[in-house]
This record gives C-alpha cells, structure tokens and sequence, in this order.
C-alpha cells in the first residue's frame, strides 16, 4: 500500500523499471505497480520476437513450424538466446561460425518473452492508449484506497463501541443504524484469511512468495488477486505485518488456528497428494 506501510511484496518478484514507475511481475505473469500492486491496465510481458528479429518457416497448410535465430542475435544477448543452442539446431559456417538456429515453434511460444520487460500501454507514443491507461490507473487506485478506507472505517467503529452510540455514529457518518449493526459485529474470517493465518502460525514469518504459493496449493481454485486481498486485509485489520517477511500480531496469533493444528493439516495434505 502506499500509504501507511511498505508493501508486502517488496523484492519479493521480478521488477522493471520505467520513466521512474516499479514494476512486478506476479507468479501468474501479472505485471503489478510495485509500491500498490495494482496490476497494470494493458500491461504484457515484451516478447523476444519483438526485440529481435527472426524468421519464420511455415508449413502447406500455413502452420507455423519453427523460427530461424540469427547467430549475429545470440552473439549481440547470449543471455537471452544462448538457450536456442541448446534446444534448438543450430546450423554453422564452414569456419565454424553460428549463423542461424532452428527453434520449433512450440518451444520459442514457452520462452517468447524478456525477463524484467514489459509493454505498458501508459508508456505508448499513441496518445489515445496512454491517455486511457492512466485514467484506468486512477480508477484503480482510487477504488483501491476507498476499499482499504472502508476496512479502516469498519476497524474504527468496533473500536468505539461503549464509547459512541449508534446514533452518535450515525450522525457522522451518515450511515443507517443497521449498517453500523453489521460494521461493529465480531468479525468473522473467512476460510481463505484463516488458512493465510494458518501459514503464518506454522513458521516465525513468511515471505510474500512464500505465502503465495502455499496459499494456492491449499486453495487451488483462489487466484493470485483474491489472495493479495487478503493479505492487504489481514494488514489493515491489525492481524499481520508487512515487510520483508510477513508475520503475524499479537491479534493475529490469537484469531490464528493453533500451529499444531495447522502443521497438522499440512503434514495430513502432503500425504494425501502422496498416496
């Protein structure tokens, strides 16, 4: 978040950099703004054939069968290419010199893409694209802090119970006296934000990788999105911390299954994938 807290995913992805604007790229290849994570409206990864040029060998039928790399490629970014080599067949000169490497196509789709390059349509030279992409970014940047503001707004209202009326608080906040009911009612978590919890209890502190990837082998059908919400959540509520390491508070340790239960339940679901 940008605001209160250093974001529980710093250093955690790979990142780019562009005109002064951080970049991440989450495990599912979504491009997020680093300091919000917010994914970035349009953004995609930048592909190798766009940075390089090949060529293309295509069936009868019109299918594409393999792509043609030119040695001078490989020499200028072995970084990027060197695995052609490997993978591919490489055709050489009488002097041994590499002049071209045949890639089947399946095998270039799987690695089409620079590592830490992205394509942000807020960075194109069409005006249209870049005026759109921005103003999509101030939406979500906006709904972003209004979703975090009402988490704030809910964590206040059962703070004051005893100290404030319903109607007192109705009065600033203009909100129906059944509205303020539900905000201040003990909160209930739900099974995704108790299984985060879960992870947290079993070990000192996480990283944001880390609880990721636990977190969807345990909830396979979450997507990475509905998880990051979680955890934005859980900090906002007071439960974990941010950093370096995610760990979690007093209030989340006791709001956490027990870690014998939740080593348990991970030792149990290791033998089920087992069997």
């Amino acid at each position: 978040m940008k605001n209160s807290q250093s974001h529980i995913y710093d250093l955690e992805f790979e990142s780019a950099t562009i005109d002064g604007v951080h970049y991440a790229r989450d495990q599912k290849g979504i491009w997020r703004y680093a300091d919000t994570w917010i994914p970035v409206p349009g953004a995609r990864d930048l592909k190798l054939s766009e940075r390089f040029e090949t060529k293309e060998v295509v069936s009868r039928t019109g299918d594409i069968e393999r792509v043609i790399v030119s040695g001078d490629s490989i020499r200028e970014s072995p970084e990027l290419l060197e695995w052609c080599v490997e993978e591919g067949e490489p055709i050489y000169g009488p002097e041994g010199e590499l002049k071209e490497v045949f890639v089947a196509h399946e095998v270039w789709m799987t690695k089409d893409r620079v590592p830490g390059a992205l394509v942000a349509p807020e960075h194109s030279s069409d005006d249209a694209k870049r005026q759109l992409a921005l103003v999509e970014r101030k939406y979500r940047e906006a709904d972003q802090a209004l979703e975090d503001a009402a988490v704030a707004r809910a964590n206040v209202l059962r703070s004051l119970v005893g100290r404030l009326t319903r109607q007192q608080a109705r009065e600033i906040t203009g909100l129906s006296i059944g509205r303020i009911q539900q905000l201040i009612r003990p909160e209930k978590l739900t099974e995704l934000e108790v299984g985060v919890l879960g992870i947290l209890a079993v070990k000192g502190g996480r990283s944001a990788g880390s609880v990721q990837e636990l977190a969807q082998k345990r909830f396979p059908r979450t997507d990475t999105s509905a998880i990051d919400g979680v955890l934005r959540g859980l900090v906002a509520r007071g439960l974990i911390k941010g950093g370096e390491t995610i760990r979690l508070t007093d209030k989340g340790r006791e709001m956490a299954p027990s870690r014998d239960g939740a080593e348990g339940a991970s030792r149990s679901k290791e033998r089920r994938g087992r069997s």
